[in-house]
């Protein structure tokens, strides 16, 4: 009786309809109720509202839409929060002119801000519908299944693409539903072959999925939920790959996974940052994008600093979550419910700079993003593809497709680049440090071999790099890499052991034309020289010169000698003792090739280093 002194309605037979909705545990009944209830009182505005509700619970968008617009229509009571209520319909089902209609026919009793924020939202989608961006979606052939599939993440050369799949499970006594993980492998052709489970023990009979893979392709990190360790709802877990089979999977713990809800691990192509989303306490909203360090153990484990929030740049009071970092390292791809979009969850990108600070983020535009929830994007190492679940047929469900992204959203374009290094004799896999330098930058990338001496990493198209590699105990190694070299062919690096009369061509020093100064791109080189005498404070080397035969023999002789030692004096000005060093110029006597052509002479102009103690 308290109830229905507040209700709209004053017929019994509709108030009893009304709760008998309210009280029933069957969906299909609620819904029964509430409509007879309005077949009974047209005007009963609570029971119009209650049905809209169920019927938008139940998956009936068009359903919820036509309840609302029939109680704008027949009832008067709170007609301001009935057109409130439709304007946001109208919104989330891309209907933008009709939901600022039905926000403009409310008083002026209704909260002007949320006036302003259906209007205000409602143009700003249609501005971006106004203004198409190019898209042809393609759906990948061999990669989706008879399932939904969804959470798309290639491994770094392109040529492995992983999945999250609703299966059926149809051993159990009832027909359940498994997010489990698949992965499909690329042919000499270009095409993809048939997806196939990844298998046990990665997978289980819980839910696993939302995987990302380091750039070797030895650590794959995911979600699962309700397994006997997890902290909160779903945590993020890590499996290691062995060559043949993935480890059981390893559960941080703390400070990455906490009693709430972790969830969309990216991990960066460096392999140093894994981004994610949650719900814990200290975010900006609901759920945030965090990120933090990641560092590989001697045993090859991993351990992972306390968690930053990405602050206001990225997140808002509202959800962000499905991270993705492009290989570029600066460019992340998000999804977000809490800006101005075409509603539901838009797909936004946003830029970090050399300080670390994230550039405002930009909508991807439509049909990119449509009223739909739009989630799960990735780009290829190039920015020219993107991949994303989409349920462009309902009937089939939920599928990866992929696109042509437009010039604008596109991050740096990035060479995958990845090598082996072994010991010569042997032949067995060193782990070692790699330094790759762009010979007109100071940027640097330095990383570490894992077990199998393997090394991968994304680099920015068409500039010439220095590749140095250290080992203690081992002479380094020096090469230049050339745009055109940065292919899907691994460099096998041969490390020789420190022996008296064993030498090494510094590939990447160099000097101003005709003069023996040192060029601003040798620096990498002389400091990766420094570093090798310093980490091996036992040898003592001769620093030999070479020229080609353009001049004088007595010119080029004393040419080679001043070269080297403008390469001693670098290294004695840094720290290591003269005594340890021997200059020797060989001018044009000992050429590696014709001095006929430009090519044979770049050969034969060369600097040395050679093990004399």
């Amino acid at each position: 009786m308290l109830q229905a002194q507040s209700l709209s309605s004053t017929s019994k037979k509709a108030i009893n309809l009304y709760s008998q909705a309210r009280n029933t545990i069957s969906p299909d009944d609620a819904i029964m109720f509430a409509q007879q209830a309005i077949d009974v009182d047209s005007t009963f505005t609570e029971a119009y509202w209650f049905l809209a509700d169920r019927l938008r619970d139940a998956g009936r968008v068009e359903g919820e839409k036509n309840v609302l617009i029939a109680a704008a229509q027949k009832t008067t009571y709170r007609i301001d929060d009935t057109l409130y209520k439709l304007a946001n319909v109208f919104y989330k089902n891309g209907e933008y002119e009709s939901a600022i209609d039905a926000i403009e026919r409310a008083s002026e009793k209704l909260a002007p801000q949320k006036r302003e924020k259906i209007i205000s939202k409602s143009n700003a989608a249609l501005k971006l519908k106004n203004n198409p961006v190019p898209y042809d979606p393609k759906p990948l052939s061999g990669v989706n299944t008879s399932y939904d599939d969804y959470w798309p993440s290639f491994s770094l050369n392109g040529k492995v693409v992983s999945t999250t799949v609703l299966v059926a499970d149809k051993t159990r006594s009832n027909l359940e539903w498994n997010e489990e993980i698949f992965w499909c492998f690329q042919d000499s052709t270009g095409a993809w072959r048939q997806t196939q489970n990844i298998g046990y023990p990665t997978n289980t009979e819980e839910n696993e999925g939302s995987q990302s893979f380091s750039s070797d392709g030895r650590y794959m990190f995911f979600v699962a939920c309700d397994k006997p360790d997890t902290k909160g709802g779903c945590d993020i877990y890590y499996s290691v790959f062995d060559g043949k089979n993935w480890s059981l999977p390893y559960h941080p713990g703390e400070p990455l996974n906490t009693r709430y809800w972790e969830t969309n691990p990216c991990l960066s192509a460096d392999g140093r940052e894994l981004f994610f989303a949650s719900n814990r306490p200290g975010g900006k909203g609901k759920k945030d994008i965090w990120e933090c360090v990641v560092t590989r153990l001697s045993d090859g484990s991993l351990s992972f600093s306390s968690p930053i929030n990405l602050s206001d740049s990225i997140n808002t009071t509202e959800d962000e979550f499905s991270p993705f970092i492009h290989p570029d390292g600066h460019t992340l791809y998000f999804a977000t419910n809490g800006r101005d979009g075409l509603g539901g969850y838009d797909l936004f990108l946003s830029k970090r700079n050399e300080n670390y600070e994230w550039s405002s983020p930009k909508n991807l535009g439509y049909p990119i993003n449509t009223h739909k929830d739009e989630y799960g994007f990735v780009v290829d190492s190039k920015g020219e593809k993107a991949y994303f679940s989409s349920e462009v047929n309902p009937e089939q469900g939920k599928d990866i497709f992929e696109i042509e992204l437009y010039a604008q959203a596109r991050p740096d374009a990035m060479n995958y680049f990845s090598g082996v290094v072994r010991e010569t004799e042997s032949q067995r896999p060193l782990i070692a440090n790699v330094e790759i330098s762009d010979v007109n930058s100071a940027k640097k990338y330095v990383f570490s071999t894992n077990d199998f001496g393997a090394f991968s990493a994304y680099l920015p198209i068409d500039n010439e790099y220095a590749i140095n590699v250290h080992k203690k105990d081992f002479i380094m190694y020096s090469q230049t890499i050339l745009p055109q070299s940065l292919s899907e062919q691994r460099l096998f690096i041969n490390l020789d052991s420190i022996v008296v009369g064993k030498s090494l061509i510094l590939k990447n020093i160099a000097f101003e034309t005709d003069s023996y100064l040192l060029a601003a791109q040798s620096n990498p080189e002389l400091q990766a020289i420094f570093d090798f005498m310093q980490n091996n404070p036992q040898i003592s080397v001769e620093i030999i010169g070479h020229t080609d035969d353009i001049g004088s023999e007595q010119y080029n002789l004393e040419l080679s000698q001043n070269r080297a030692e403008e390469v001693k004096r670098f290294l004695c000005k840094k720290g290591i003792s003269d005594n340890r060093i021997k200059c020797v110029g060989k001018g044009e006597s000992e050429p590696l090739a014709s001095n006929d052509t430009e090519e044979g002479r770049a050969l034969n102009r060369r600097t040395e280093l050679k093990i004399t103690k």
